[in-house]
């Protein structure tokens, strides 16, 4: 398991996308350069912003896998 806002069974749940514990990590890197916070904020959050990290992170998760060459632009 990953340290991230989302894990592979949200990931499941949110978008219906099977994704590995790499790519969640890959998700939650890019989610927290865009939103400017960081995982090891998470106790100072509250409860809506994690929900909307969770969404996040998941559908960054799901969406990687499908575009060729994103490790590498």
């Amino acid at each position: 398991m990953v340290d991230a806002w989302a894990q592979a069974q949200d990931v499941l749940d949110i978008t219906g996308e099977e994704v590995d514990d790499t790519v969640i990590a890959h998700a939650q890197s890019h989610i927290e350069m865009a939103c400017g916070r960081l995982y090891e904020d998470t106790p100072r959050m509250g409860t809506r912003d994690l929900a909307w990290l969770k969404k996040a992170v998941a559908y960054q998760a799901a969406w990687l896998p499908h575009q060729p060459d994103w490790a590498q632009r």
